[in-house]
């Protein structure tokens, strides 16, 4: 995988926005929940994203609260106009360990409850076909994942919801820490300009990202376009 880092310096007195290149698909529908490892179809339930499996166990002060391993499951397909497209997968929170299994095939693992991850399904997903997304989380005390300890409980789940990203090859990089892949730094900051340096963390598997273009529209306060800049990436080292 290339990846690129594009920046432009700009003298600008206006509020940036900017618009990812991707299609969100949000996935907080039709998952299937249970706890441990395996269960009877008899204990499997049916929820929506978000969602915690310390609702009722974990509330009002109660420390006697199921801290395990808890599997959520549902099915997935990307049509057929997706050929050649890239898949992110993106968890906005699990609490405490999360692993990722497409089909059985496991694809990554994630620590830390309070933070967003990415990871990208590209190899795991064929466009046209049903696949089975897995994601098994455990909220079991560990000794080694913040917080170790504290005067609250550690809620279990997929808390913040899960979206599927969807990209051209050459796209903005979305897994670098489930960021937006943009960054923007100001200086010189004053009531009439302001110095602003954007950096743009580029991505690609199968092509180069070298002679792609790099578009920057800033917005004023009232949504208004006021400046449009542009890098080409002239090499992709």
């Amino acid at each position: 995988m290339n990846r690129i880092l594009v920046f432009l310096l700009l003298c600008i007195g206006i509020f940036p926005e900017w618009i990812l290149g991707m299609e969100i698909i949000p996935l907080n529908e039709g998952w299937n929940f249970h706890r441990g490892f395996q269960a009877p179809a008899s204990e499997i339930v049916k929820v929506t994203l978000p969602h915690t499996w310390n609702a009722g166990d974990g509330m009002f002060g109660n420390t006697d609260y199921y801290r395990g391993l808890c599997n959520y499951s549902r099915k997935l397909s990307v049509p057929v106009h997706y050929r050649g497209k890239r898949f992110f997968l993106k968890v906005m929170a699990a609490q405490t360990v999360a692993d990722i299994f497409v089909d059985h095939h496991f694809v990554m693992q994630h620590k830390g409850g309070y933070t967003a991850f990415v990871a990208e399904l590209t190899d795991f997903l064929v466009p046209g076909k049903e696949s089975i997304l897995e994601i098994r989380v455990s909220n079991a005390q560990t000794m080694d994942i913040a917080p170790i300890c504290g005067d609250f409980n550690i809620f279990g789940g997929l808390y913040r919801g899960v979206e599927l990203l969807v990209t051209e090859d050459v796209c903005i990089e979305p897994a670098y820490y489930a960021s937006s892949g943009v960054f923007f730094t100001q200086s010189d900051v004053s009531e009439k300009k302001a110095h602003l340096k954007i950096e743009t963390l580029l991505s690609a598997r199968k092509t180069t990202v070298a002679g792609c273009e790099v578009e920057f529209q800033l917005y004023d306060k009232e949504k208004l376009l006021r400046r449009v800049a542009s890098a080409v990436v002239v090499s992709d080292k």
